[in-house]
C-alpha cells in the first residue's frame, strides 16, 4: 500500500466509523451484546477496506495517452545514502509506533506473569458456581493486584485481589468473562491498536467494543444475581483498579459512568426495534463506503513490464574501457556476463552492484536500450569530475516527480503523433537545468520540453559527492482511437 492509499483508507475508515456510530446514537441503540457483536464487525469493515473497495487506475487526460519512456539507468555507486526519503521515512516512523505497541503487550503479558506467580491459588473457590456456569478457571487471591484480572485462553486464570476474593458478584462478572473467550478478542483488539495506533477513529472504536463488552457482562451479571444496587456498589469501590493491558479489566475508571448509567437504564430493546437498528446501521455503514469510494478512490498500482526485474535481456555491450587496466580483468571475472548473452534483468543488476564494491573509485550502471536490450558500464572517474553521462534515459525508480507533457491542440487537430527524444542534464539537486530536442516533431518536442524542465530526480552520488548528469528521454505522443 503507497501513502497516498493508506491516507485515503484512514480517511474512508474515519467516516464509516462516523456514520455507523452517528445513526445508532441517533436510533438509541443500547444493547450492549448486540452493539459489541456488531462494532466489531464494524472494526473488520474499516480493516478489509483496501481489499474489498475498487480500485481505480490512474486517471487519463481525455482521449489522449501521453506515455513517458523512463526505463532504464539503475547507477550503483559505493557510497549509499544515509538518511531516507520521505516516504520511506514515514514507513519507519508508523513501524516504529507499532513495535512500541507490541512491547507494550509484551510488557503486559510480563506483568500479568509475575502477578500470578506471587498470588496464592485458591482451588476451592466458588466451585459451586462454576459448576453452575459450566466453566473452569483457575482462581488466584493476590495482595499486589489492583482489580479483577481474567487472562488466558486455553487455561484461563482469574486475578483477584485478596479482599474480593469472597464476593461472588466479582468472580462472576470474570467467570462470564471466561465463558464468552473475551481473552482471546481482547488481545486480538490490543494488537489492532498496536498496528493502527496512528489512527484515531479505530482506537476510539476498540475503546468503544470493550466498553459494550463490559456492560453486556455487567447486564448478565445482575440478571443472574437480581442484586443490582450491590453491583452498582461493588463497581464503584473498584475504581480505583488499574488496568493491565492486554487483560480485560473489570473496571475501567473512564467507562465507569457509561457502565453505571446503563445498569439503570431499564427500557429493552424489543426484537423488532434491534432488527431495525443494526439495519439502519449496516445500510449506513454500506452507503457510507459507497460515497467514499467514489469521491476519493484507492488508486491501483501501477504495472509495467519495464520494472519488471525477472524478465530477460540481451547484453548489447560491456563497456569497461574507463577502469584502469590494473582493475578490468577483476571487473569482467566478477561481472560473468558476457555480450550477446541472455540472463533476467535481476542478475544484471545485481552483477553491476557487485562490481561497484570492488574499489571505492568504480560506479557502475545497466542502460536499456529501446529493442530491449542492455548496456553495462563500468567506470572510475576522476574525483573532480562534475558530469557523467548515462546511456539510455535515466532510471524510473530514479524519477520523484514527472509533469504529465499537455497535447498541443494543433497536434491534435494536424493528428500528429510519435517519440521525442530530448537530451537532458540533471543537476546535483535532481532538478533538471536544460532539455533540447534531438529528433521528434518540433510542435510535439516544445510541448515534452516544457514538461520535462518540471521533473525532479533524486540526486545521483559519484563517490559520496553529487554530480549532474547527462542522459536522454524519450516522451511518446499517442492519440487513441
Amino acid at each position: 500500500m503507497t501513502l497516498v492509499n493508506l491516507l485515503v483508507w484512514s480517511a474512508h475508515a474515519a467516516l464509516l466509523i462516523a456514520a455507523a456510530e452517528a445513526v445508532a446514537a441517533l436510533l438509541k441503540f443500547h444493547d450492549a451484546r448486540v452493539l459489541v457483536v456488531s462494532r466489531q464487525l464494524l472494526l473488520a469493515l474499516a480493516l478489509i477496506l483496501p481489499i474489498v473497495e475498487p480500485k481505480v487506475p490512474p486517471p487519463a487526460v481525455g482521449r489522449i495517452v501521453t506515455s513517458v519512456s523512463t526505463t532504464t539507468v539503475a547507477l550503483h555507486t559505493s557510497r549509499p545514502r544515509v538518511f531516507p526519503d520521505p516516504a520511506t521515512a514515514v514507513w519507519i516512523a508508523l513501524a516504529l509506533g507499532t513495535v512500541v505497541g507490541l512491547l507494550r503487550i509484551g510488557y503486559g503479558m510480563v506483568i500479568l506473569r509475575k502477578l500470578r506467580g506471587t498470588a496464592d491459588p485458591a482451588p476451592d473457590a466458588h466451585l459451586e458456581l462454576q459448576t453452575r456456569l459450566g466453566i473452569r478457571a483457575a482462581i488466584y487471591a493476590s495482595d499486589a493486584a489492583a482489580g479483577p484480572v481474567t487472562f488466558g485462553c486455553v487455561h484461563p486464570v482469574i486475578l483477584v485481589p485478596r479482599a474480593c476474593l469472597g464476593d461472588e458478584q466479582i468472580i462472576l462478572h470474570e467467570l462470564l468473562h471466561v465463558k464468552r473467550r473475551d481473552w482471546a478478542f481482547a488481545l486480538a483488539e490490543r494488537l489492532v491498536s498496536a498496528l493502527f495506533w496512528f489512527h484515531p477513529a479505530i482506537l476510539w472504536l476498540l475503546a468503544r467494543i470493550q466498553l459494550s463488552r463490559e456492560q453486556a457482562v455487567d447486564r448478565e451479571v445482575v440478571a443472574l444475581t437480581g442484586g443490582r444496587g450491590q453491583y452498582l456498589r461493588t463497581l464503584v469501590s473498584v475504581a480505583a483498579g488499574a488496568d493491565i493491558a492486554p487483560a480485560p479489566m473489570f473496571l475501567k475508571k473512564r467507562h465507569l459512568r457509561e457502565r453505571v448509567a446503563h445498569l439503570l437504564e431499564d427500557r429493552p430493546m424489543s426484537r423488532l426495534r434491534l432488527f431495525s437498528s443494526a439495519t439502519a446501521v449496516g445500510a449506513a455503514a454500506l452507503f457510507t463506503i459507497f460515497l467514499a469510494a467514489r469521491a476519493m478512490p484507492l488508486q491501483a498500482a501501477q504495472s509495467s513490464s519495464n520494472d519488471s526485474s525477472d524478465r530477460s535481456v540481451t547484453i548489447h555491450k560491456i563497456d569497461v574501457s574507463a577502469v584502469p587496466e590494473a582493475l578490468r580483468d577483476r571487473v569482467l571475472r566478477e561481472l560473468g556476463l558476457a555480450e550477446s548473452q541472455t540472463v533476467p534483468m535481476s542478475q544484471v543488476e545485481a552483477a553491476a552492484k557487485r562490481v561497484s564494491t570492488l574499489d571505492s573509485r568504480l560506479f557502475s550502471f545497466v542502460s536499456e536500450n529501446e529493442h530491449g536490450s542492455v548496456d553495462v558500464i563500468v567506470s572510475a572517474p576522476n574525483a573532480s569530475a562534475t558530469r557523467i553521462k548515462v546511456g539510455g534515459n535515466v532510471q524510473q525508480s530514479q524519477l520523484v516527480y514527472r509533469q504529465i507533457p499537455k497535447y498541443p491542440i494543433d497536434a491534435k487537430v494536424q493528428g500528429l503523433q510519435g517519440a521525442v527524444h530530448l537530451r537532458i542534464v540533471i543537476g546535483r539537486d535532481g532538478t533538471v537545468l536544460s532539455a533540447e530536442r534531438i529528433d521528434g516533431d518540433t510542435t510535439l518536442a516544445a510541448a515534452a520540453i516544457d514538461a520535462v524542465r518540471h521533473w525532479i530526480y533524486k540526486p545521483t552520488l559519484l563517490n559520496g559527492s553529487p554530480v549532474e548528469v547527462e542522459s536522454v528521454v524519450t516522451v511518446n505522443f499517442t492519440l487513441q482511437a
